[in-house]
């Protein structure tokens, strides 16, 4: 008899061990100055057990619309449900680089939880890089693709150029005229007019400025620009780390000049 009870305490035991982790689902939504947080990498600890879950291992801990989820289940060193006589693991929610974006919480069960992430502060600053992902540091952006130029712009003086930043006489050239063969550019190379960029000044292109109209991997155009304080072409819509050379996102135009300590500095 008890040869037959060791057998099926044996038994019991394995199925405990071969049966899959009780599902228990996490999710979260970011709204960060109004706008909800797109393409953001929220990062999720197990403080009892210093196991990190990052977008790397769960890819939907990269916000989409705002939102994010896991499971507790994806912790490979597994996780502890509190018990009459033991606490629950407690997990720690990073869903952006402020205070006010760390949520922690002890595990009490599996029923599925919700987290809402409602953060208003000008301290905060999230790059977004060129492909739509956001990051705390303007360096983790992932490096952006060589443009393929499409070749020959007609200048105002009717030269024809790669680089609208080429032209002899963009410089010296009516404002008027530049915006023309800016805003011809666009509309005939996007289809889109202008679409969501602006360009705030009537005038010539500021010294240091250009364009460059090149193909995404999807066969559409976009638009690269460079100006000074930034070393090569970038997206518009780039937010700078410096005050001084940070325009508003989507200006295609910027206009800078040196300041008194002989320093690139954007013009309002």
């Amino acid at each position: 008899m008890k040869i037959i009870n060791l057998i099926i305490m044996t038994i019991l035991m394995a199925a405990i061990v071969i049966a899959p982790p009780v599902p228990a689902p996490v999710s979260g939504k970011v709204i960060l100055n109004g706008e909800t947080l797109d393409g953001y990498g929220v990062e999720v600890t197990n403080v009892n057990t210093g196991e990190i879950l990052t977008q790397s291992e769960v890819p939907t801990l990269k916000t989409e619309n705002g939102l994010f989820m896991f499971d507790l289940s994806s912790f490979e060193q597994g996780y502890q449900i509190k018990q009459r006589a033991t606490s629950g693991d407690l997990i720690k929610i990073v869903a952006c680089p402020h205070a006010d974006c760390v949520y922690s919480f002890e595990i009490v069960d599996t029923s599925p939880l919700h987290v809402p992430f409602d953060v208003s502060s000008d301290d905060v600053i999230v790059y977004k890089c060129y492909d739509g992902s956001s990051v705390s540091n303007e360096a983790d952006c992932p490096k952006e693709p060589e443009p393929e130029v499409i070749t020959q712009y007609k200048c105002p003086d009717g030269s024809e150029v790669n680089d609208l930043s080429l032209c002899d006489s963009c410089d010296e050239a009516e404002g008027d005229t530049v915006f023309a063969v800016i805003a011809s550019v666009l509309s005939g190379l996007l289809g889109l007019g202008v679409g969501g960029f602006f360009i705030k000044r009537k005038e010539a292109l500021s010294k240091g400025v250009g364009i460059k109209i090149y193909t995404k991997r999807d066969g559409s155009e976009g638009v690269f620009h460079k100006h000074p304080g930034i070393t090569g072409y970038h997206s518009p819509y780039t937010s700078h780390r410096e005050e001084i050379e940070r325009h508003p996102r989507g200006e295609l135009t910027p206009k800078y000049e040196k300041n008194s300590d002989g320093i690139w500095a954007y013009v309002k």
